[in-house]
């Protein structure tokens, strides 16, 4: 097994003799220095996540229809990245979405997919409808696709109506900012479709009215691409569209490809979460971290994932849990909770968006309520009726022989590290769950999240928290440190996986998420056996 500075074989297994203590502290002293030399000027932790797919072929397919030298090169090298790229098969409608729009993008679309009632509910809709929309319009927007119809007329008339319908509940209810877009990009594309050009042509107004000044729709690659699709089909002499092209022949990278958003502010308040109580941490990153979630703070008094998005409930209480203890966050802390407060629903609960419709999510409400009891006497917020929700859902999610599952993470070890710490310690489902993580250990002592995936440092690291702070380190434990020792890069960080969700069911890696993950479990481990630093709030 490779590892740091090439050590396998027999160094891997002498690693498992080494005191945890040291070793711990040895793994997180690298990665602390990874972390600082990669900490931004602003304070914030910024990096483009791995590439996929999906963001790629539908930036190639906006840009296929652009007639300019650029926009022909930017297409050439995309199609060389997607020849060989793979899709995402966790999930059948991920491996279909990207299979479909990297056909879409290089002209081998066949139009065949899933039924669509297979994948239903609030989460998979607006991915359904916008491969509806793609695969309705392939001939108009890629001439070079496949010329077979693949939608039926009557499902492109309860397309349309579908559509109409929903543009016209937007104007009475929240969406999400790229959600609005998308609908409207949607909208446009399928008017045009039936020859209704005042109605397409009055999408495309306000889709150009969200337009921020770098061309892009709120820095998200999926969303811009599909407005300029809508663009150039409905407005094509509109300078929206020509800023909107702009922006993505800028944003293409080196490879090839297009990345999804990065959460700088959720990929923040995690890397403060894993190394509050560091010494070098406290000096040297937590000032200009905590200037940064400071700043990132909306007047509501959330906090977005990324600059620039409305507040979200879950980063909201994730940034509170970051911040306890902190008097410099103290009144930052005071408009969360009331956040928090206005944003509980009338069953008690918290949805992820401030959206009409967003179903609440065990991860975000078990986050809310976590943040809450930090925060003890500072607030009047129940928490009762979400610790019963929370009761329910993980003795319903254990007994159904499956496990616990998080709305924003893929695999067992998040979702038991951050949905534990809001129940009781002796809650008979927390116990079976923890029983449950600790005997899905692998052979080489790492823990996955997913049968496809093997062992990764990221989930090792949240399954050695989980267990640590309930129980203290377990009898493999040192095995687990190898495993991590091992894996572990000469720069200090760790190899990762696709393993957050966005868009849902599509699976993002980001390599700070990966280090601070792993580095929570080392914290937790060396805590355990030798107490927590002075500080330390995980």
């Amino acid at each position: 097994m490779a590892g740091r500075g090439g050590e396998s074989g027999t160094a891997y297994r002498d690693l498992q003799h080494h005191d945890p203590v040291r070793q711990a502290d040895d793994m997180l002293a690298r990665a602390l220095d990874h972390c600082l030399r990669h900490q931004q000027e602003d304070g914030g932790w910024r990096a483009p996540p791995d590439p996929r797919v999906m963001e790629t072929a539908l930036a190639c397919l906006a840009l296929s229809r652009e007639a300019t030298p650029a926009a022909r090169h930017a297409v050439r090298r995309a199609r060389q990245w997607l020849r060989t790229a793979r899709p995402q098969t966790h999930h059948p409608l991920a491996q279909y979405a990207e299979t479909l729009l990297a056909g879409l993008a290089c002209g081998t679309a066949d139009g065949h997919g899933p039924a669509a009632e297979a994948f239903t509910g609030p989460v998979f809709a607006p991915r359904l409808r916008l491969l509806a929309v793609l695969r309705a319009c392939a001939e108009r927007i890629a001439p070079d696709a496949a010329a077979r119809e693949p939608v039926t007329a009557a499902g492109l008339r309860t397309l349309r109506a579908g559509l109409r319908t929903a543009v016209d509940g937007a104007c009475r209810s929240r969406l999400k900012s790229w959600a609005l877009v998308d609908l409207l990009a949607e909208h446009a594309l399928v008017e045009r479709y039936f020859g209704d050009a005042q109605d397409a042509e009055a999408a495309a107004r306000r889709l150009a009215d969200l337009q921020a000044p770098d061309g892009s729709f709120y820095g998200n690659v999926l969303s811009t691409s599909l407005a300029l699709l809508a663009l150039h089909a409905v407005v094509p002499t509109g300078t929206s569209r020509y800023r909107a092209r702009g922006y993505l022949l800028t944003a293409q990278h080196p490879d090839g490809t297009w990345r999804f958003l990065n959460t700088d502010v959720w990929d923040t308040q995690l890397t403060v979460r894993a190394f509050r109580g560091e010494p070098d941490f406290e000096v040297q990153g937590l000032p200009r971290a905590l200037d940064f979630l400071l700043a990132a703070q909306r007047p509501d008094g959330g906090w977005p994932c990324r600059q620039g998005l409305e507040s979200d409930n879950d980063t909201t209480a994730a940034v509170l849990i970051a911040l306890a203890g902190l008097p410099e966050a103290a009144d930052a802390a005071r408009h969360a909770l009331r956040h928090l407060a206005e944003q509980q629903t009338g069953a008690g609960l918290w949805s992820t968006w401030q959206a009409a419709g967003d179903p609440p999510a065990p991860d975000v409400v078990a986050h809310a309520v976590t943040a809450l009891d930090r925060y003890r006497g500072r607030h009047r917020v129940p928490t009762g009726a979400a610790r019963r929700w929370l009761g329910a859902y993980t003795g319903r999610a254990g007994s159904g022989g499956d496990g616990w599952a998080a709305s924003w993470y893929r695999g067992a070890p998040y979702a038991v590290c951050e949905i534990a710490p809001a129940l009781p310690a002796g809650h008979r489902a927390v116990r079976a769950e923890l029983t449950r993580l600790a005997a899905s250990r692998r052979p080489d002592g790492g823990w996955d999240h997913g049968p496809d995936t093997g062992s990764l440092p990221s989930a090792t690291g949240l399954a050695l928290a989980a267990l640590s702070r309930a129980a203290g380190p377990g009898n493999g434990t040192r095995m687990a440190l190898a495993y991590l020792a091992s894996a572990q890069r000469a720069d200090g960080s760790w190899p990762g996986s696709p393993e957050m969700y966005g868009p849902r069911p599509l699976l993002s890696h980001s390599p700070a998420q990966t280090l601070a993950f792993t580095a929570l479990g080392l914290t937790a481990v060396r805590d355990a056996l030798r107490g927590p630093r002075r500080g330390a709030h995980r």
